[in-house]
């Protein structure tokens, strides 16, 4: 029966096709792909460094949790260690809450505020978004790749990890 409703809502929709000049880059649409991380970039692998005096340990607020929302991290911690996370011996954590999305599922969120205190700041430059904008002008299809894989798509250097 679910197969039929499968076949019926399918009908009357392509499917979505990769243009020939992006072919050698189709991996990076499969869900698959999206699910794992990047290979390391030794030296420059994302590095989380601590100004002098910061604490083991620090202090952080805990949000409380209804069962719906427990058992939704708890999947989703599950779901996300075989490949976009990696469990840390680090005893410094962040606290994380989930939003409740128009569709109504959630969204995780980590509040990185207590700790954004004790670090030093990567003042890497960053684009800028004028520049981002006028570059997007006449584009019409975008895709959904980034939102999809970047936030988790980095490696932490080893001492990030302990």
């Amino acid at each position: 029966m679910a197969q039929q409703w499968a076949i019926e809502a399918s009908k009357g929709k392509e499917a979505v096709k990769v243009p020939k000049e992006y072919k050698e880059f189709a991996d990076i649409f499969l869900d698959e792909k999206a699910k794992q991380l990047p290979p390391t970039r030794g030296e420059f692998n994302h590095q989380i460094r601590f100004k002098e005096g910061a604490p083991e340990t620090i202090q952080c607020k805990v949000y409380p949790m209804n069962h719906a929302e427990t058992e939704f991290t708890r999947n989703w911690i599950q779901d996300n260690l075989a490949g976009k996370i990696q469990e840390s011996q680090s005893e410094i954590t962040c606290p994380s809450f989930l939003i409740k999305k128009k569709n109504g599922t959630f969204c995780m969120v980590q509040d990185y505020k207590p700790i954004n205190a004790w670090t030093i700041p990567d003042n890497s430059p960053l684009p800028l978004i004028i520049t981002i904008v006028e570059d997007l002008e006449g584009m019409s299809l975008f895709s959904t790749v980034a939102q999809k894989t970047v936030p988790m798509f980095c490696h932490f250097g080893k001492s990030d990890l302990e």
